[in-house]
């Protein structure tokens, strides 16, 4: 199945991620990935004509397995696009920007990765004087405190530091943050 966002029509390399292809140009993937860009410099066998299975779209291609497609499209129009840092801490929105973090780290995108890193640590501060003062922007002009607004809940966002091994910089924050939750709290994310 192609994707509906990252399939372009005169791309020269194609990605599968379980059953999703992307079409995409090798040289920008080459530039923004040190993994991608050794991938592609190995060599390329010719197509086998119609009946062969080398060649996807007339395009060489690589599987990506244990990529999740939702990922790798928030990665890819990460890359093409440049990141997009929700102003919604709401799940959804802020995967993205999560599934860029795991795949950048994956593939050696530095810059994508130090983007990422640095909104993440906005949002989950490593010192107490920047959360307390984070937790003060998280309120209403009545003084209610409503962080759902204006921070990612720590159950969401913990998985993904640890699959990008970032858990070991910005666990304080986030594990502090989830410790004031309640067990119901925690279980509706």
């Amino acid at each position: 199945m192609r994707s509906s966002k990252i399939y372009f029509k005169n791309g020269d390399f194609i990605i599968v991620c379980a059953n999703t292809a992307f079409k995409v140009y090798s040289g920008v993937l080459a530039k923004h990935s040190g993994v991608i860009s050794s991938l592609l410099s190995l060599p390329q066998s010719e197509s086998k004509g119609k009946e062969g299975h080398d060649r996807i779209d007339g395009c060489p291609y690589t599987e990506f397995y244990g990529d999740n497609p939702i990922d790798m499209e928030s990665f890819l129009k990460a890359v093409y696009d440049g990141l997009y840092v929700p102003n919604s801490t709401i799940p959804n929105m802020y995967l993205g920007l999560l599934s860029t973090l795991v795949l950048s780290t994956k593939y050696f995108n530095h810059h994508l990765q130090q983007q990422c890193i640095i909104q993440i640590a906005h949002d989950f501060p490593a010192d107490l004087g920047s959360w307390d003062k984070h937790e003060n922007d998280c309120r209403i002009p009545s003084g209610k405190y409503i962080p759902q607004y204006y921070i990612p809940h720590p159950a969401f966002v913990i998985p993904y530091l640890q699959k990008s091994d970032f858990l070991r910089i910005y666990p304080p924050a986030a594990y502090y943050d989830l410790s004031r939750y309640t067990p119901s709290q925690i279980l509706q994310g």
